[in-house]
């Protein structure tokens, strides 16, 4: 594929992007440590009732090399949401510089558009 340079945010849940971090085995995909923020959840996924309830969210640098190493991280992000069982949540990429959403990772993400905007962001 495609050589690709392009650094992103990425916006999830704690264990999705702890787990990506942890476990970065990707070539030409380099990690900051991640960055722990505070959100509100969803109120109607909330298993006590409809208040607010506080979850945790990590912001995490990402540089992708290569547009092959971009479509295996974002299939791993996929990969992670659905292994956890977190069927409504999505890991947002981000723009760094402008904090401009260019995606989401979900349950039915097509990879290979999401790898094309990611090698839009690129050029």
């Amino acid at each position: 594929m495609a050589s690709l340079s392009v650094t992103i945010t990425l916006f999830g849940p704690e264990p999705i992007i702890d787990e990506l971090y942890s476990h970065n085995d990707i070539s030409d995909v380099d990690m900051d440590e991640p960055q722990t923020e505070r959100g509100l959840a969803d109120a109607v996924d909330a298993p006590i009732g409809p208040q607010e309830i506080e979850e945790f969210l990590q912001l995490l640098t990402v540089a992708i090399g290569t547009a092959t190493s971009a479509v295996i991280l974002i299939q791993k992000i996929k990969n992670l949401l659905k292994k956890s069982g977190a069927k409504n949540k999505v890991v947002q990429i981000r723009n760094p510089k402008t904090n401009r959403l260019i995606g989401e990772v979900g349950a039915d993400t097509d990879v290979d558009k999401l790898a094309d905007s990611l090698m839009a962001e690129s050029g």
